[in-house]
């Protein structure tokens, strides 16, 4: 395909990069802005069209997307955001991140909108997108791959000490400053299943294993650089727009005094006090020692000061120490995870535990979640009484073996899900469609419950947050027990996150402006009116295409389901006590109100409706190859399915004790 670098505005550019070949052209993709927006919807139409879920997650055919939204880089506010997207190795789901700071910003400056990696490199190597005038020909982006061992000969890039803070200054030093770069850490290098991606300004895009899925494309790191203007097609209108914009954000207290005082980690007393604060891997929801762990001891014993990603005021982030000694505070999702999930109530140990993930590239949602477990397992008898609850030091010991992949600490890497099954237990592990469940406890707030059981990457907090209306009251205040109507409020939050992580904005803007506003602002940046029904559609249609690849990848309705303790174990103690959570009436009025079957199948008239037939039509019917084989990873590295949660004690083998801890 001859390369097209034109840009109309209404046509992404696209990077298509094989890895294999070390070769790359462009292409414009008309239309795809007002269907899919870009960022996260851009990525997903992207690997739904050069992928195939009947293909391992790690196959060398499954594309990997870097995507910026229309809006990253302008003067919109907290437009600095930018979306990973591939299939998750943990999950088997198609999966995207979401990361914030410098790299979108520069990737759309190069002049490109998304870089689509296909095959397998050769060797480890840097991809370099230069789009600087000096670098590029006319307006066409200039990439070439540099073999690892020609720009940094005397690193393995499967080493354990090469470090986040070793690579970054590596990187740096090799490449100059005016790049931007994002890398898988050592554990995706090493093959975790909790790896993570991150970016040179102390970003993490922790999810889902994409720091894996990364590196088995043998991409070392990707790095951009570019001077090409973002210039709005109606700059008068964008302008006011954003001011706009700002003030409605301004007016909300939570954005422009909670989270700048004291960061997400305020969320910590909220929660407990509402009874939905996860302890000691969902056994209870409730915790006395919240309070040592909040935002506000966060601000009193250790954030030294706060930050913000691109174009933010609210600047959430905390940072803790200074000089070269700096590092990124802990957000209200690692408090909890290494707080009050394992017991511990000690800052020390939680800041040392997320500086620990950050430099091995670890979920550390998922590895405290996963050694939560573990730690629950070890008290009941199952693993022996080698590890337990408020063990602060027995974390930071598993979460180094976690992170370098050795001894059982391997074991924990592949996430709780798959650790517990293989000891016999899997009705521990607190995870949808394996991926583990956030810091918010649906038995203390159902609807959180049902956004889990639906997210189509797995249990994710950010794919429809009820945190606003059931615990905030933003936009209003909804009784957190109740179950009917929770359908239709969560599908709007759905839909609405689809749009943010689409255009390039922070989801916290959300809390000032929602699809009215995000209309004008896309209207005046390209130039072309943009309706509110546009903006609603475009997140509906990103939705129902991310579970068409889901459905056509074999999961159903047997795995928007949520941990046999949550529907049957009531908490013990705090405001949610005796409270389960009733999750079939509430998935019943889910599907009847997106028009899918019973199954939990999009209906031919809504893919229809949505513009999504000859997507499904690929997806649900197309083969991988024409023999129908896979190729790029054996049986054994491919994640299967999700599955409904086993008859508690079923098919439980009987292992030895803990070993190399």
């Amino acid at each position: 395909m001859a390369p097209d670098c034109s840009n109309d505005g209404l046509s992404a550019v696209c990077l298509f990069i094989d890895l294999e070949q070390q070769r790359a052209f462009t292409a414009g993709l008309n239309e795809s802005r007002i269907r899919f927006l870009g960022g996260r919807g851009l990525g997903v139409q992207l690997v739904a069209e050069h992928g195939s879920p009947q293909l391992p997650p790690l196959d060398t055919r499954q594309p990997f997307v870097l995507a910026a939204g229309p809006l990253t880089g302008t003067t919109a506010p907290s437009s600095g955001r930018f979306a990973a997207v591939g299939i998750s190795p943990l999950t088997g789901t198609i999966f995207d991140g979401n990361g914030g700071g410098r790299f979108g910003v520069r990737l759309r400056r190069a002049g490109v909108d998304a870089v689509v990696l296909t095959g397998r490199a050769a060797q480890w190597s840097v991809v370099v997108v230069d789009g600087r005038k000096a670098a590029g020909v006319a307006e066409v982006p200039n990439m070439r791959m540099v073999a690892l061992r020609s720009l940094w000969p005397e690193v393995d890039p499967e080493d354990v000490d090469l470090t986040a803070s070793r690579l970054k200054a590596g990187l740096r030093a090799r490449l100059g400053p005016q790049f931007s770069f994002l890398f898988p850490g050592v554990a995706g290098r090493n093959g975790s299943l909790l790896g993570s991606i991150r970016t040179d300004d102390h970003h993490n895009l922790g999810r889902g294993g994409l720091g894996a899925a990364l590196a088995a494309k043998r991409v070392l790191a990707v790095a951009v650089a570019g001077d090409v203007d973002l210039n709005p097609a109606n700059p008068e209108d964008f302008s006011f727009i954003t001011y706009e914009a700002r003030k409605l954000m301004e007016s909300n207290p939570v954005l422009m005094r909670a989270l700048p005082l004291f960061g997400t980690a305020v969320f910590v007393k909220l929660v407990n006090q509402a009874g939905a604060l996860p302890v000691r891997n969902f056994q209870d929801s409730h915790w006395d020692g919240a309070e040592a762990v909040s935002g506000e001891a966060l601000r009193e014993h250790m954030v030294e000061r706060r930050s913000g990603c691109f174009g933010c005021r609210v600047r959430c982030m905390g940072r803790v120490g200074v000089g070269l000694a700096a590092s990124s505070g802990p957000e209200y999702e690692t408090v909890w995870a290494f707080g009050p999930d394992c017991g511990i109530d000690d800052l020390a140990v939680i800041q040392q535990a997320n500086s620990l993930c950050d430099e091995l590239g670890l979920d550390t949602i998922s590895a405290g979640a996963t050694v939560a477990c573990a730690m629950e397992m070890s008290e009941k008898g199952i693993l022996g009484r080698a590890i337990s609850f408020g063990d602060g030091a027995r974390l930071l010991d598993l979460l180094g073996q976690m992170g370098r992949m050795e001894g059982f600490g391997a074991d924990l890497a592949q996430g709780s899900a798959r650790f517990a099954e293989e000891w016999g237990y899997p009705e521990l592990a607190m995870q949808v469609k394996k991926l583990e469940m956030p810091a918010y406890d649906p038995r203390g707030m159902v609807g959180q419950g049902l956004g889990y059981a639906t997210s189509n990457r797995g249990a994710c907090h950010l794919r429809g947050n009820m945190l606003g209306p059931e615990i905030l009251g933003i936009p209003k205040l909804v009784d957190r027990y109740a179950t009917r109507g929770k359908g239709g409020l969560l599908i709007g939050l759905q839909h609405m996150a689809a749009v943010f992580d689409s255009v390039g904005v922070c989801k916290f803007a959300g809390f000032g402006f929602g699809e009215e506003v995000m209309a004008r602002l896309l209207s005046a940046v390209w130039g072309t009116e943009i309706s509110i029904q546009d903006v609603l559609l475009a997140g509906e249609r990103v939705w129902n295409l991310e579970r068409l690849w889901n459905v056509a990848a074999g999961f159903g309705r047997a795995d928007d389901r949520l941990p046999s303790r949550l529907l049957n174990e009531p908490v013990e103690t705090g405001p949610s006590a005796g409270r389960v959570v009733d999750l079939e009436p509430m998935l019943d009025e889910y599907y009847r109100a997106r028009d899918w079957d019973t199954e939990g199948r999009p209906s031919t008239a809504k893919i229809d409706a949505l513009g999504l037939t000859e997507s499904a039509r690929r997806l649900l019917h197309g083969s991988p190859t024409d023999d129908g084989t896979a190729s790029g990873v054996t049986d054994a590295e491919t994640p299967k399915r999700g599955t409904s949660d086993p008859t508690p004690g079923s098919g439980r083998k009987r292992r030895r004790h803990l070993r190399a801890i």
